[in-house]
Order: structure tokens, then sequence, then C-alpha cells
């Protein structure tokens, strides 16, 4: 058989000299698709490990999804600020103030979450440099008087720091914010002693604890809850690409269950699953760091990326209280529920 083309498609005519298999050759040559490229806005961290796993292991490729990582240094704002710009097509990252001001204006919507602060997990973290220990920061009520390197105010750590301050009793203005612009000025602030400390993840300042260059003070996830990080797009992408962030969700969950059941045991406690060497060798391949020092510093990820929707008008809540919100925001309409799927109450 012969193909020929004509205004209805292809159709075959019989030619004995063209055996089946060549024929078969041919057909897939003529449906094959290309798959599409989607830029994907992240920080070089363990908390995006479900975007590793998804891309390491094929699942956005099966989506038809050619996912291209793009690495901020800056923070969750700099992400938030690409999204809003189409220089990326989904963001994955904390949340922040530019972060709503901009759900606030009909530009950006939350697609759903990522990870969370749960007890047993060592996400983040109170660090002390040394010349903040030895001035006397040495426990979160110890934190009033002090200096803090932060990315940015306004970012995600200026809200953790928040929430330590209503637990702890004190006035989060008698602290002094430095606000450094990225994650790698705030380790080398602490490390060369010109911040007293930092409000920073585990994996990042590993490496400072055991050059003792800087002091664990405590570990967030003892003392508060929140939503730490969240996916999330521009509001067109939102309503005009609704197949691809369907492909990408099935995709990007599909890693979620992996991290999950790779550092999740029962009653949803830190447990490493006969997965975590796998995995813990993915996201180190991603992030450049050892699996022994990523290890020591996992985030909590629901197994089916539910978000926090309740804390997230929280957090819009308590920037507009501090001035970095212009105008209320209704969390309702910045999170997108055609996508988000609801954290399962406590």
């Amino acid at each position: 058989m012969r193909l020929e083309f004509n205004r209805t498609g292809y159709r075959t005519k019989q030619i004995p000299w063209l055996g089946a298999p060549l024929l078969a050759m041919a057909l897939l040559c003529c449906h094959q698709v290309e798959a599409e490229t989607i830029k994907l806005g992240l920080v070089k961290v363990v908390n995006s490990g479900p975007t590793y796993i998804a891309k390491e292991k094929g699942y956005f490729a099966a989506e038809g999804l050619d996912a291209d990582l793009i690495f901020f240094d800056g923070g969750g704002v700099a992400v938030t600020v690409a999204v809003v710009a189409g220089d990326v097509d989904i963001g994955e990252t904390a949340t922040s103030a530019a972060l709503f001001t901009f759900g606030g204006q009909g530009a950006l919507r939350i697609i759903g979450g990522e990870t969370r602060e749960a007890k047993t997990f060592r996400n983040f973290g109170l660090f002390a440099s040394n010349r903040g220990y030895e001035a006397g920061l040495k426990a979160y009520t110890d934190l009033p008087g002090h200096s803090l390197a932060i990315p940015q105010i306004g970012s995600s750590a200026h809200y953790r720091l928040s929430l330590l301050a209503d637990k702890f009793h004190f006035d989060i203005k008698t602290i002094r914010l430095l606000p450094v612009q990225s994650i790698s000025n705030v380790v080398s602030s602490i490390k060369g002693g010109q911040a007293d400390g930092t409000i920073n993840a585990a994996t990042q300042m590993v490496p400072l604890m055991a050059s003792h260059d800087a002091r664990l003070i405590g570990w967030l996830s003892d003392e508060v809850r929140y939503q730490s990080a969240i996916t999330f797009v521009s509001t067109r992408t939102a309503n005009e690409r609704h197949d691809m962030l369907e492909r990408f969700l099935r995709a990007f969950r599909k890693g979620l269950r992996d991290y999950h059941d790779a550092f999740t045991g029962p009653g949803e406690v830190r447990q490493n699953g006969p997965t975590a060497p796998e995995v813990l060798q993915i996201i180190s391949k991603y992030t450049g760091e050892a699996p022994e020092q990523i290890e020591l510093g996992i985030a909590y990820a629901p197994a089916n990326g539910g978000l926090d929707s309740k804390n997230i008008a929280q957090q819009i809540d308590w920037f507009l209280s501090q001035g970095m919100l212009k105008n209320p925001v209704d969390s309702t309409v910045v999170v997108d529920h055609r996508y988000a799927i609801e954290l399962p109450v406590e």
C-alpha cells in the first residue's frame, strides 16, 4: 500500500511491495506531535522537589510538556515578577506582598499548594550568626534588638517573623530587618557576621553550621503552621491555557505524591520510605546539594498538593495590616478554585 492525501485526510492504496511495518512507521511519523515547552520559574531549593521528580521521571513528558526550569536567586518576589512579565509560564515559590498585590489587581492566580510547615519536618529555621549568638541571640524571645537578614521587605521571611512575634509576644518593629535582595546574600550576611540572624531554609544553612559559621536556634515547624510555597500563574494563562495547566497539574501532583511517599510515614510524620534514596538523588541533581545535606531539611508536602486557603487569607490580612498592600485583597479571587485543591482540615 501507499499513502495518498486528499481533502478528507489520509487514505491508502494497495501497492504490493510496501509491507505493513513500513506503513505503520509512516503513519506514526504523520501523527507525531511536538511537545509543548513551558517555562517554570522557581528557586533552587529542596521545596521544589516535586517538580524535579516530575521532570526526571518523565511525568511532564507523558503529558506532552517539555518543562524548562528557570531558577531565580531573588526568592519569591523575583519569581512573581517573572510570571507577571510573561518571562515564565508558571511560578513555584513562597508567597509575598508582591504576589498578593498583583493578585488583588487581577494579574495573578494561585492554582495549587506545594509545601507547608508541619511537625517533625525540618524546613525553615531561625539561625544566628556567630556575632549574633555572642550578642545574646539564643532563643526566639531574644530576637528584639537584633538584626535579621531577609531577601526583601514583604517577602515570606517577613511573614514568618510575624508568626514568631505573635507566638512569643514581641513587637516585630523592635527587630532591625536587613533586606539583602537574594537568598545567596542572606547566607553571606550570616557567614560574614553582617546580620545577627535569619529565618532560612535548612539546607542552605547546614553548610554554615558544619563550618561553625551559624547556630540553629529553632525549627519553625515546632512552633507555627502556614502555607510556605505555592504554584501560581498569570490570570491570562489561567483563563486561556486551561488544557496546558490541567496537564501540568497532573504531572506535578504525581511528583508531589512521589515526594510525599519518600519522606512521610504513617500519621503524616517525617519518615524515610523505600524510595527516599532515589528521590534524594533526583533533588541533589537539581539543587547541587549532597543527598545527606538535603535529608536534614525536608519540607512537608501534602500528597494531593492541597492548598491552605484559610492561611492564604490570613497572610493577605497581615500584609495589609502592615501597609504592604495598598488595598484590601479578596483571597477567594486570588485563589483559582478551577485548579486548586483544598488542604484537608486537620
